[in-house]
């Protein structure tokens, strides 16, 4: 176990100043490549409600997908982490105020939605289609994702199929990232609790 987790941080070190080498510019040049396949997907166009994020600086910035979720007439969520230890949920944003005046500055400088924000209830995502865009410091090309080591995605996606699986939920799990992400020691260092994304683009 200490060898595996180990072996994890020596990809995230590799991988993070690859992707820290980049400029501006090209960050921006990928994640408006990024989106514009992400929007094309059918998984996307038939979803009802998409799960996006508010990406780090050194994450693909999908701001784009959120905002064509809300003009779309999808129902968009964003994650918001608690204070402490690895909780995280999804809240709802509303099309019709801006996305700025909901969303503010939370833990580690992430932004994330307003404690005014109404949580994902579970209750009404009976047989609804669910598109969750997935973050991440590395992806193997098979999918299986290395995050940052809290666990937070791990556990609430988790939660999530658990769910989806009872109530006849369509969950499609889509990752993000640049291609310097991608790195085949990720499936080598990857566990059974370690999350995979149904479909990777890069």
């Amino acid at each position: 176990m200490v060898y595996i987790v180990m072996e994890k941080n020596e990809i995230r070190k590799k991988v993070s100043s690859l992707v820290c080498a980049m400029d501006d510019s090209e960050k921006r040049l990928s994640s408006k490549k990024v989106c514009e396949k992400i929007l094309s997907l059918g998984e996307y166009i038939s979803a009802d409600f998409v799960l996006s994020y508010m990406p780090m600086k050194n994450e693909i910035d999908v701001t784009a997908v959120s905002m064509s979720a809300l003009s779309d007439g999808k129902k968009l969520f964003l994650p918001r982490t608690e204070n402490s230890g690895n909780g995280m949920d999804f809240y709802f944003i509303d099309a019709g105020k801006s996305l700025d005046s909901q969303i503010k500055t939370g833990r580690w400088n992430i932004m994330e939605p307003e404690s005014f924000c109404e949580k994902l209830d579970f209750e009404i995502l009976y047989g609804k289609k669910i598109f969750m865009l997935v973050p991440g410091v590395a992806f193997s090309e098979s999918g299986r994702r290395l995050g940052h080591g809290m666990g937070f995605y791990d556990i609430y996606v988790s939660r999530i199929k658990k769910i989806a699986a009872r109530k006849k939920t369509s969950l499609f799990l889509v990752g993000a990232a640049f291609p310097c992400q991608i790195d085949r020691s990720v499936d080598q260092v990857s566990k059974d609790h370690d999350l995979s994304v149904d479909f990777l683009v890069c």
